[in-house]
């Protein structure tokens, strides 16, 4: 029982960080995005 545990607690702490990490992709997406627009206004 005990010996599951390390996994366990690997994959639920795992599940965050890739949460955050697709959050900080699309994050940086939308960034680039606007500085796209922000960009061809500009030039």
């Amino acid at each position: 029982m005990l010996r599951w545990f390390p996994v366990w607690s690997t994959c639920t702490m795992l599940k965050p960080i890739t949460q955050i990490r697709d959050y900080k992709v699309g994050y940086l997406n939308e960034l680039e995005r606007m500085l796209e627009k922000v960009y061809l206004m500009l030039f």
